[in-house]
């Protein structure tokens, strides 16, 4: 080896280990809580907790359960992973941001390192992640650059074994790259990611010697889709030969989670979920978003407790009702959505039985009785 060949390996390793000692500093840094990065406003050194000017705080407090930290999500926009080295990005899909131990990561950068397993309960860490081995993690990325940017801390290598190339998780969706959120959790550079295969009959330009691509409707906002195969920008639907916008399934499969997610089209779940899976759509293992909010089915539980007749005739008002009396407010045996005082309807009180005119209305005149 000559003497030229000797001075770039040792330049290498002597890199290497700056960019080893950086990444072991930030480490000892976000336990500290004194976060520093290279934005001017925050290199003063004050806590990233304490945000400047009249910005609001957003990151939620840390609750004590039993003397343990618990995982908290934050949504500060000065807050940084220590994997991918930038805050939150709902434009990329980094998913959410979680500290923990003084360790902040983004979720899909926990998930999609190549080095790093989630060996816990879901409780422990952050979504199973150990704190150790996220930090364990970083100092391993400190040894390798991204093949966009040429920084280190690149944790996500492709996982092509021919391929060597490795990325920030924000650098290799920039450059076109593909990240799957099942199975072993695998990332695609733009030159090895997988493609949807779609017949010719579903995207080909149409006439002779056509050469503009064919425009279809998208299947969830129903606004014109370019039919594009390779599913970058458009996704195409195998049960149904559907097309969509990728936007438009991810903002689907997020809300509708994997107990609900199925084509808008024509409702298959399995073929559709597994396609989408294999396209890079995140699709959350939990229910759907809106069976999930506080208080989402307690209307259901409320009983109608007014009096609906034309003229009500309790001198109390038609909020008042009294077991056993002309009072009793009886609803209707059909709906439940509507009730009348006994009085009010004339109705007998050894039978109390009545029918909304809603309902009354939607039986044959036979059934009315």
């Amino acid at each position: 080896m000559g003497d030229t060949d000797t001075d770039d390996l040792e330049e290498l390793l002597e890199l290497g280990e700056e960019g080893e000692e950086e990444v072991e500093q930030e480490v000892e840094e976000q336990e500290e809580g004194s976060w520093v990065d290279d934005n001017p406003q925050m290199s003063d050194g004050c806590d990233r907790s304490e945000k400047s000017g009249s910005e609001e705080e957003v990151v939620e407090e840390v609750e004590e359960e039993g003397g343990e930290r618990r995982v908290v999500e934050v949504t500060s926009p000065t807050s940084t992973c220590l994997l991918c080295k930038e805050p939150l990005q709902a434009d990329l899909h980094l998913g959410s941001m979680f500290r923990r131990d003084g360790v902040t990561a983004h979720h899909f950068c926990l998930m999609l390192s190549s080095g790093l397993h989630q060996v816990g309960e879901d409780e422990e860490g952050i979504e199973g992640f150990l704190v150790a081995d996220i930090r364990r993690e970083g100092r391993r990325g400190a040894k390798l650059r991204c093949f966009l940017c040429s920084k280190y801390s690149a944790t996500v290598g492709c996982c092509t074994s021919s391929c060597p190339r490795s990325f920030h998780l924000p650098c290799l969706l920039r450059s076109g790259g593909l990240a799957q959120f099942f199975g072993a959790f695998e990332a695609h550079c733009a030159e090895h990611r997988p493609r949807q295969r779609v017949p010719e009959a579903c995207w080909a330009a149409r006439g002779k010697g056509a050469l503009t691509p064919r425009q279809g409707q998208c299947g969830v906002c129903l606004e014109r889709v370019a039919l594009a195969p390779g599913g970058e920008a458009s996704l195409w639907a195998p049960c149904c030969k559907a097309w969509y916008h990728r936007a438009c399934v991810e903002k689907l499969c997020l809300a509708a989670g994997r107990h609900h997610t199925r084509c808008p089209l024509c409702t298959s779940k399995e073929a559709f979920q597994q396609e989408m899976l294999r396209c890079g759509v995140y699709i959350p293992d939990r229910d759907a978003q809106w069976e999930l909010e506080d208080g989402a089915f307690s209307a259901l539980y409320r009983r109608h407790s007014s009096c609906d007749a034309p003229t009500c005739t309790c001198p109390l008002g038609r909020e008042h009702q009294e077991q056993d009396s002309d009072w009793e407010l009886v609803l209707c045996e059909l709906c439940g959505a509507q009730g009348v005082h006994a009085a009010c309807a004339g109705l007998d009180n050894v039978n109390l039985r009545w029918k909304c005119e809603t309902c009354l209305g939607a039986l044959k005149p036979v059934e009315r009785r």
